[in-house]
């Protein structure tokens, strides 16, 4: 159990840590395969007014290595004294955590999540579900998108998580999905700063791109070649004339009176023969324990937790669009977020997160209304082979709200173990014994209880 409680919440906080340290950026430059000691680590730091530095780096990443995010060896070369020092090197997950050639990279993503203003929402989880409201809202006083127009420190940490892992993300997708092949004009509905937009556009030239979003967005995005920059709300028109829509993670932030809304709104505005790709995540109808369940269902509390009108949906939650939306064909393809994997990415048949709605023309419409018939949905999702244990925060944080007060009165049950296993009390017959650090007595008292002849002095602070 208190393996659980670490992986909960310290693993993801020090691996946080060793991020803004630039602990793996420092290793990777080393060169490859490259071994240093925290010592090493810490002489690269721009900033060394800590003596110990390296004592307590070296804690860290000794955490991180029984993770296997970074390897370790023990050396005695060079140490005068004849002691060992530990050697870190990056294992093959790390590569996440540091920017690959096109500059994604899961660090400031990971830094986002576990930033001050994201941590204090999961203070009210409890109050948001016996008072109602959002987390977000009750630990900030306003909804998380006029925060982000408040906080222009948070705000930039957000921008930049997204596009970093943005780029890790679309570059999975664009290995597997081909989708975009014969496109002519592509508008990427809530494009943000257009992207991910010009990473399809890179792969797949001969596309035009309308990047579109809200003007406080567009304006102040840069300028790529082959895509114009629209700024206007989805919820009232979408810029005519693009025979593909795309939408990433922008369902997921909609209930399904405003989804629908926008999706008749992609309707109107594409060619005939049109589609619409959406990108999200589709949530297991039963809770399963394989990592991608875990970190899909962490994001789903993860958007709700922020967003008023947020939902995430199951495979049955999708079957009744097939009848919202007879001005469509409803297909279903499913791509799962991309996974931290140490070996390789592959597609199986499971999981989670894709729409496509293609659009008919008139005639073929009539013809299809008829004779439609409830098809099975097609499931495809990024593989992934780590074990839980080694996955970086497979157990999000913010788990252990509801195991903490079952832990807490408990932690202390190893005394009948210990009282039966341990007998120094009566070989060394032990006449006074000082718990230093006893809290409130329990523990001592157990002891004794066990050791009547001893007599017992529970020492800590004042205030306890």
């Amino acid at each position: 159990m208190s393996d659980f409680a670490g992986n909960a919440s310290v693993l993801p906080l020090v691996l946080k840590a060793a991020i803004e340290l630039g602990v793996f950026e420092i290793i990777e430059k080393a060169g490859p395969d490259a071994l240093l000691s925290a010592s090493d680590i810490v002489a690269q730091f721009p900033t060394q007014n800590n003596p110990e530095a390296h004592i307590l780096l070296d804690r860290n990443l000794c955490l991180l290595a029984s993770h296997s995010i970074l390897t370790c060896s023990v050396s005695t070369k060079n140490i005068q004294d004849g002691h060992s020092q530990r050697l870190y090197g990056l294992a093959p997950v790390a590569k996440y955590f540091t920017k690959n050639q096109d500059g994604g990279s899961l660090s400031p993503f990971l830094a986002m999540i576990h930033d001050k203003v994201m941590m204090d929402m999961w203070y009210h989880l409890k109050d948001a579900v016996l008072e109602g409201g959002i987390p977000f809202e009750k630990a900030h006083g306003i909804n998380s998108a006029e925060y982000l127009k408040k906080d222009a420190s948070f705000c930039e940490l957000f921008s930049s998580s997204m596009k970093s892992f943005n780029v890790t993300f679309m570059e999975t997708i664009l290995d597997i999905y081909d989708g975009f092949e014969g496109v002519k004009c592509l508008v990427d509905v809530g494009g943000g700063n257009g992207s991910i937009l010009n990473m399809i556009i890179t792969k797949y030239p001969a596309i035009k791109g309308i990047n579109y979003d809200l003007a406080s967005v567009v304006e102040s995005s840069p300028s790529y070649p082959g895509i114009e920059h629209v700024a206007g709300d989805g919820f009232v028109t979408i810029p005519k004339g693009g025979d593909a829509i795309f939408m990433k993670w922008i369902t997921h932030n909609w209930d399904d009176e405003h989804l629908l809304k926008l999706l008749k709104n992609c309707y109107e505005a594409l060619s005939d023969n049109g589609k619409v790709i959406v990108v999200d995540m589709v949530v297991p109808e039963t809770p399963e324990t394989n990592v991608k369940a875990k970190s899909m269902l962490q994001n789903y509390l993860f958007i709700t937790s922020m967003s008023p009108q947020g939902k995430e949906r199951t495979e049955k939650n999708l079957k009744p669009w097939e009848r919202k939306l007879d001005f469509l064909i409803f297909e279903l393809l499913v791509l799962f977020k991309l996974m931290i994997n140490s070996h390789r990415t592959q597609i199986s048949s499971e999981c989670s997160s894709w729409i496509l709605l293609r659009k008919l023309d008139l005639a073929a419409q009539q013809v299809l209304v008829q004779k439609r018939r409830p098809k099975p949905l097609q499931v495809f999702s990024v593989d992934d082979s780590i074990p839980d244990q080694q996955v970086p925060w497979p157990k999000q944080f913010f788990e252990i709200t509801k195991y903490t007060n079952k832990i807490l009165p408990t932690q202390n049950n190893c005394l009948p173990t210990l009282r039966t296993t341990y007998a120094r009390f009566v070989i060394d017959r032990v006449k006074t014994l000082v718990d230093v650090g006893g809290d409130n007595v329990s523990v001592l008292n157990m002891i004794i209880s066990n050791y009547p002849t001893v007599k017992g002095i529970n020492y800590d602070l004042a205030q306890l």
